[in-house]
């Protein structure tokens, strides 16, 4: 049960669910034990009268995708035909949540909210991308799904992998913030606290975006064209490259990729760019080609 927290959800369990005494889910319970599956029309309604035994002492009661996923695996305990994922899905790489456990509660909080009964919270924190107001009050039209795992990247720097999972899933609010022309990178970078790691996977985040924005482009590039790099880059004097290399030895395949990319650049001589009459000539320096090519290599392919 990791990751729930309403409290609602904590003490819901497949004890609680078998002995629910409402006479329409005591017949839901009869027809399936007579059938052995449930029909569609009684899946929807299975769905509801849960949503109506969580919302029952607090109508305001939120849900978090670990809630629903929890209690779609007590459905499918209890129900032993019913496959988990028919009644929740998360939002992942910018689908929506979807399932009936899950339109069941968008459905019944839409019916409160416009009987008066509660009031629905904004779909996230809002700002004017044209003003100078604070950068955490961004919004985009996103569901609770996307709020949520916004919230979650700028306050945790660990587990990695649900770092990755949030990130992919807030995509549409990340992108509007970086519609604004006023953000520096090293602004938008901040926002986010893994960060201020020295964390060698970072860069994935970078690539799950890239996979998300242009899905049809190949960013797993063949093993030999990344070795040929840092077979290349060992030879050079530069101390920087130098100390990559070395770490190199010791990473896992996935990061000497990423040191590979940071090695290529100094590949490349730098020449001195002629300047016109009453203007300096300019040469790039190593540390200038590297920024300059990430930035070409960004622009171009990703």
């Amino acid at each position: 049960m990791n990751g729930v927290t309403s409290l609602n959800v904590f003490f819901f369990g497949i004890q609680v669910l078998k002995q629910y005494k409402h006479v329409d889910f005591i017949i839901l319970l009869k027809q399936f034990e007579q059938n052995g599956v449930l029909k569609n029309s009684q899946k929807i309604k299975l769905s509801k009268l849960i949503i109506q035994i969580l919302l029952k002492d607090d109508l305001k009661l939120e849900l978090n995708r670990y809630d629903f996923s929890y209690i779609a695996s007590v459905i499918s305990e209890v129900f032993t035909s019913e496959e988990k994922e028919e009644y929740y899905n998360p939002a992942i790489n910018g689908q929506k949540a979807s399932g009936k456990l899950y339109d069941a509660f968008s459905n019944y909080r839409n019916i409160l909210s416009t009987s008066g009964l509660i009031s629905r919270r904004s779909k996230c924190l809002k700002k004017d991308l044209n003003s100078t107001k604070d950068l955490n009050s961004t919004i985009v039209n996103s569901s609770d799904d996307d709020c949520e795992a916004y919230r979650f990247i700028q306050e945790f720097i660990e587990p990695f992998d649900k770092i990755i999972e949030n990130w992919k899933i807030c995509f549409a609010i990340r992108w509007e913030i970086l519609q604004d022309n006023q953000i520096e990178t090293a602004a938008y970078l901040a926002k986010f606290p893994i960060f201020t790691l020295n964390n060698s996977n970072i860069f994935k985040l970078f690539f799950e975006d890239a996979k998300i924005l242009h899905p049809d482009i190949n960013l797993n590039l063949d093993w030999v064209i990344y070795s040929s790099i840092l077979e290349k880059g060992s030879h050079l004097k530069e101390p920087l490259v130098k100390k990559w290399i070395s770490e190199s030895l010791s990473c896992t395949e996935e990061n000497k990729k990423a040191i590979s990319l940071l090695v290529l650049p100094y590949l490349f001589p730098s020449t001195k760019i002629k300047a016109r009459r009453g203007k300096h000539s300019f040469k790039a320096s190593r540390l200038e080609i590297q920024e300059k090519f990430i930035l070409y290599f960004e622009v171009s392919t990703v």
